[in-house]
């Protein structure tokens, strides 16, 4: 199993997280669109609603980027996609949680005429408070179902589960499986 990600922290939490299950992962430290394999993987996993940070031509280098790494028939699925249909159902101006002593809160602006989100997401922990801001990408479906085709892939599906409920107008998230040619 290999691991990518762009920030050392998350890589940091992920190797000390694989440690604990005795699970053998390599860890690479790089943008997701610099994938270096070719036909090696058997499938591929997108989590973490990152997919949308990049614009159109950076979530189209991703994908292809891992279209390259599979083998033909491999499996790859994206989780949390922020798609038009969820985000019209369920935006949220402002939402909080709490998890492991660690407050988590978002401010959300949604512009639909430009597909973009915009967010501001403060996290304190005790004393200490981050605040970080994010733009990403409101694809609609039929939009990453064409990145995805136009990559390579086949058997496209999307899901309004984990586990595999049919996508439907009221799903609260979009997760799409697709097979590589």
């Amino acid at each position: 199993m290999t691991g990518v990600d762009i920030s050392e922290d998350f890589l940091a939490a992920g190797r000390r997280s694989a440690q604990d299950q005795g699970l053998a992962v390599e860890w690479r430290l790089s943008d997701m669109r610099d994938l270096p394999w070719s036909e090696a993987f058997d499938g591929a996993f997108c989590g973490g609603s990152s997919f949308g940070f990049l614009g159109d031509t950076g979530d189209r280098d991703f994908v292809r980027a891992v279209a390259r790494t599979l083998k033909p028939g491999a499996r790859f699925a994206i989780d949390a996609v922020k798609s038009a249909e969820v985000l019209a159902a369920h935006f949220r101006e402002r939402h909080a949680m709490e998890v492991g002593g660690i407050r988590f809160e978002a401010e959300n602006v949604y512009d639909p005429a430009a597909g973009w989100m915009e967010s501001r997401y403060t996290l304190a922990s005790g004393d200490r408070n981050e605040v970080r801001f994010a733009r990403h990408r409101i694809y609609t479906y039929r939009e990453v179902e064409a990145m995805l085709e136009e990559a390579g892939f086949r058997e496209i599906q999307g899901f309004g589960s984990l586990a595999g409920e049919p996508f439907t107008s009221g799903s609260s998230r979009l997760v799409f499986v697709a097979v590589r040619r």
